[in-house]
């Protein structure tokens, strides 16, 4: 019977374990993430963008129009403009955070939550942006429906008690 280190350790000797790991903790927490060069609009890393948008698969996504495509018109601005925002720091890097709704391939609209770290080079030049997205669209019918019923309570004209059942 093998050890939970034997386990580990033969785990550690296949080439793409730790890519492997690495897949499987952003599919558990259900977050993609990628990574773009913004001097040629190419994407060098994606994984799990694919399953956001409700794409069969990750290859598809190779350049920033691809990550725009499925982004509803309304919100293609506040991107652009957040983008825009960005001031450039020599050798520094900047994180930028945006949220904007998708049209997935089987209709269905989502809202996605992305957040990416700008890298410039000495001359303040973009030279890379890596950043991770999720799906938020639970999280925000939660919140509107927090919000829809609190907008009840302060607009009954009745008073409105809570009692608990042990006095």
């Amino acid at each position: 019977m093998s050890t939970e280190a034997e386990t580990l350790a033969a785990s550690d000797a296949t080439p793409d374990s730790a890519q492997e790991r690495l897949r499987l903790a952003l599919a558990v927490d259900e977050v993609a993430v990628w990574e773009l060069d913004p001097r040629d609009d190419r994407l060098s890393l994606v994984i799990g963008l694919a399953r956001l948008y409700g794409l069969a698969s990750d290859a598809a996504l190779t350049r920033r129009q691809d990550l725009l495509a499925p982004v509803l018109a309304e919100d293609l601005a506040r991107i652009e403009a957040t983008i825009a925002s960005v001031v450039p720091l020599p050798a520094g890097a900047r994180v930028v955070r945006v949220e904007f709704r998708v049209r997935r391939t089987d209709g269905a609209v989502r809202w996605i939550r992305a957040a990416g770290e700008v890298r410039f080079d000495a001359a303040g030049t973009p030279v890379s942006v890596r950043g991770t997205a999720r799906d938020v669209t639970d999280e925000r019918r939660a919140a509107d429906e927090h919000r829809r019923l609190l907008d009840i309570v302060e607009e009954s004209p009745d008073i409105i008690m809570t009692a608990s059942g042990g006095g």
